[in-house]
């Protein structure tokens, strides 16, 4: 795709084969550690909602918080247009994209 992920997102996540984002662990921990790295978007899934709701307000001040529970709303989150009309030398599968996240492409 030759376009980089925004350097202030960080995003956490399981993702299925079909494309669902499915609930994590340790959103408090993943908050600090975002907050320590001065990042300024964070992506959770929608699953953990409550979760990040229940944390301090000290914790949660100055993010830009997204929940997600499609993959779509990831890629237009960090790449800036959504999937359903990207530039025509945009377009991948959804597994070809899935492979590159997961090898480390986009790192």
């Amino acid at each position: 795709m030759k376009k980089p992920v925004r350097k202030d997102l960080t995003m956490t996540g399981e993702v299925t084969l079909t494309g669902r984002i499915l609930p994590i662990g340790g959103v408090k921990e993943k908050t600090i550690a975002a907050r320590r790295s001065q990042v300024k978007m964070m992506i959770f899934p929608e699953g953990n909602r409550r979760d990040f709701d229940e944390l301090a307000y000290n914790l949660k001040e100055g993010l830009d918080v997204h929940f997600v529970d499609e993959y779509e709303q990831i890629f237009e989150l960090a790449f800036g247009y959504n999937m359903g009309s990207p530039p025509l030398n945009f377009r991948r599968s959804l597994t070809s994209f899935m492979w590159d996240l997961l090898s480390g492409c986009f790192l």
